[in-house]
């Protein structure tokens, strides 16, 4: 099993489009026994995979050609035993709803996840997923 975090940047996409995405994640991963977390928030995306090699990176390629966003870049990609995340989490990600998360793992107080590592990203992924 794997976890797989990437970070990318929206290409002007709309409420709707941004629902799409988050509607089709949620059933494709349930249906592959894929968790992890999806959080987009000011024209980021911050995605965590968690699953079989074999299923994760097949969705990993597909998420790649997707035009709906650019400048993926593969944070980490790991061997694990157990999933941090057990279930599938969705969160938009409202700017000032979380900017205290953001400022208290981000080395520069600003959200930019390029610029931040794995742990990081795991820690503000992982208190996102727990808002409601």
């Amino acid at each position: 099993m794997i976890r797989l975090i990437y970070v990318s940047q929206a290409n002007d996409i709309d409420f709707n489009e941004t629902k799409a995405i988050l509607d089709v994640s949620f059933k494709h991963n349930k249906d592959n026994s894929i968790t992890g977390v999806l959080v987009y928030g000011q024209n980021y995306f911050i995605q965590c995979l968690e699953g079989s090699k074999e299923q994760v990176e097949a969705l990993y390629r597909k998420i790649i050609l997707d035009q709906r966003h650019d400048h993926i870049e593969l944070i980490s990609k790991e061997e694990i035993q157990d999933r941090y995340f057990d279930d599938w989490h969705l969160s938009l990600m409202n700017k000032h709803a979380y900017n205290d998360i953001i400022q208290r793992h981000s080395n520069s107080g600003v959200f930019n996840p390029y610029t931040m590592r794995p742990e990081q990203l795991i820690k503000i992924l992982d208190e996102l997923s727990r808002v409601v």
